[in-house]
């Protein structure tokens, strides 16, 4: 059995020095296209995503105005309830005016406190 002629294990032949150099310029210019291209992609998420922020800041800003006038709103209705419950309801009109003053005193001490 000769293995010197064994054709599996031939190597192939070696490339001249020219083809070999232009093969591994149209590789990089290959790579450099792609490059290019996920640049290009990179760039547009980039200022999408900028763009979104700027959304989301203003959502952000929205939804914490909301929440502190729903806050501001809940306990004033809280006060007011606590105000009208410890009123005695001795008769309509009497009841009505103090429920009145007893506002008045809130509104203006709400308005101190802000």
């Amino acid at each position: 059995m000769d293995t010197n002629n064994n054709s599996a294990f031939k190597k192939p032949p070696k490339l001249q020095p020219p083809l070999q150099q232009l093969q591994h310029y149209n590789s990089l210019n290959n790579q450099l296209t792609r490059l290019q291209q996920n640049m290009a992609k990179l760039e547009e998420n980039i200022k999408l995503t900028v763009e979104q922020l700027k959304n989301i800041q203003r959502f952000g800003l929205a939804h914490g105005a909301i929440f502190m006038a729903a806050n501001r709103t809940m306990q004033k209705n809280m006060l007011i309830q606590y105000f009208t419950a410890s009123v005695p309801q001795i008769s309509l009109l009497d009841s009505k005016k103090a429920r009145r003053e007893q506002l008045i005193v809130f509104v203006i001490h709400d308005n101190d406190t802000s």
